[in-house]
């Protein structure tokens, strides 16, 4: 597999540098290899209610430092395509023990924070419109983090990668990351995982705010430590009268460059001056990783228990005990199917009007509806909500029928036998977008459902408030889609809408 991005120089889990083992003493060169699974993540969708819920959708790559790793220690990774498997030599197992037991930190903690990384990047276009995340995320900007650290054991014995409703969405660093302080802030720093986890005082970057100005003739501001500027003193703090002729330069903005670092979660503080020390250090957990291809989610997969918590959660157990032992591990890596308010646009034929129309078929699914609206190529429709929202699945097992008066009819008729469902292709519209459609589309002189159908799409916008002082309010906020006042109404509604027109 071609390696991803450039080498990385740095990886906080190697105390000991790593090298490829030899054949060992005794053994035929041409010996057979014995291969066990180590690890595996299978990858779950609720939306693949046809397929056992096995997800396709994703191409997954080892992360360029877990290349190396895997190949020094004789691993091999496998792209079993609804999920992956690190497989070991079992006749090397010794090897891989004595390995991580170099990896000891700190000292004398018998904690090991060996791991190994792996992008997950998605093949399917329309993933993000059936999967329960957020529906303005950007993998461009934001991925999720997952770690066995987080996995948890269900009744049914299933070890669940991401267990809980608050996956960790975190935000993208490229390769360079400009941080912006103020005079309260001596440095900035980036720590990894097991330096955040341990509370340690190292940090794998380190920036001063100010720098002395002799240093900047012969380096690069980006390339100053903080120990080289420890003599520069912030606005409040007591001078060093031997070195009064010291002149240091700041900046508001420091320049941190993660291209040395493995891709991986960092977390990035900025660090107060200690005579402002009522500040509290500002951290914020990030993500660097390369950006093509596009990654959804990062996943770390620790050998052991890093901190000797939930031991059997991890292939190696008792790693620094008597007998130590590896144990396959299966991680199930669970998505949601996304659910929405279906609405349903009814095209009559031209010319002609439809009576008592009805949505059937749907045992406790109700509709609101319908209101006569009029579409943006100026045809007439009608327009129903269903009452709670949908699930996107595979294979529907939704069965509606349309019922009505279609022109000369008399009697109620069932217009359409079965209604398409909700297509997961399509683009889907945020409570308040569906909010200001309906009130821009309704027919003059519609009244009775149309209401309805506005209380029911407005609700979590408008609360309490009357629906048409509401509707003045917004569209006065939102006259500009994009201040920060219209997107944190946008953002306080989580409800979603899809839109499914039937020609009748």
């Amino acid at each position: 597999m071609r390696a991803r991005g450039t080498n990385r120089s740095f990886e906080h889990a190697f105390r000991t540098p790593h090298k490829k083992f030899g054949v060992p003493p005794g053994e035929e060169p041409g010996r057979q290899f014995y291969y066990l699974r180590l690890m595996q993540v299978v990858i779950r969708h609720t939306y693949y209610n046809r397929s056992n819920e096995a997800c396709p959708d994703f191409k997954i790559f080892p992360t360029r430092y877990s290349q190396d790793l895997m190949k020094s220690l004789g691993l091999i990774f496998k792209d079993e395509g609804t999920g992956f498997s690190i497989f070991f030599d079992v006749r090397r197992t010794d090897i891989l023990i004595a390995y991580l037991k170099r990896q000891e930190w700190p000292p004398h903690s018998n904690h090991c924070w060996t791991r190994l990384s792996f992008v997950l990047s998605i093949k399917n276009p329309h993933f993000l419109n059936f999967t329960d995340v957020p529906i303005r995320m950007n993998p461009v900007n934001q991925n999720f983090y997952f770690t066995n650290q987080e996995a948890r054991r269900l009744g049914s014995g299933t070890i669940l990668l991401n267990p809980g409703e608050n996956h960790e969405l975190l935000d993208l660093v490229g390769v360079q990351l400009g941080v912006i302080v103020t005079e309260d802030i001596k440095e900035v720093e980036v720590q990894s995982v097991p330096q955040t986890e341990e509370g340690s005082t190292d940090a794998v970057i380190c920036r001063p705010r100010c720098v002395p100005a002799a240093l900047l003739e012969k380096k690069d501001a980006t390339a100053i430590t903080c120990s080289e500027a420890i003599e520069c003193k912030g606005p409040h703090e007591k001078k060093d009268p031997t070195n009064a002729l010291l002149f240091c330069r700041c900046t508001d903005k420091i320049y941190l460059d993660f291209s040395s670092l493995p891709e991986d979660k960092y977390t990035v503080r900025r660090v107060p001056y200690p005579s402002t020390s009522e500040i509290a250090p500002d951290e914020e957990p990030m993500l660097y990783t390369e950006s093509y291809p596009v990654p959804f989610c990062f996943v770390s997969l620790f050998f052991t228990s890093p901190t000797g918590e939930r031991p059997k959660l991890f292939p190696v157990q008792d790693l620094f005990g008597p007998e130590p032992k590896i144990e396959s591990i299966t991680y199930d890596l669970q998505f949601k199917r996304r659910e929405t308010y279906w609405n349903y646009f009814v095209v009559p034929p031209a010319g002609e009007s439809i009576e008592n129309l009805t949505i059937e078929g749907g045992p406790g699914i109700f509709f609101n509806g319908p209101c006569s609206v009029v579409l943006p190529n100026q045809t007439k429709a009608y327009r129903f909500v269903s009452k709670k929202p949908l699930p996107f699945m595979e294979q529907s097992t939704f069965r509606f029928r349309l019922k009505g008066d279609l022109g000369m009819t008399t009697q109620n008729t069932t217009l359409v036998k079965i209604l398409p469902v909700a297509s997961a292709e399509q683009v889907l519209q945020d409570e308040l977008a569906a909010c200001l459609s309906l009130d821009g589309s309704i027919s003059p002189g519609s009244k009775g459902d149309c209401r309805k159908l506005k209380t029911q799409t407005c609700r979590c916008v408008c609360g309490d408030m009357p629906i048409n002082q509401c509707l003045k309010r917004i569209k006065r906020i939102c006259a500009d889609p994009r201040s920060p006042q219209c997107q944190k109404l946008r953002s306080a509604c989580s409800r979603v809408y899809s839109d499914t027109f039937v020609y009748v």
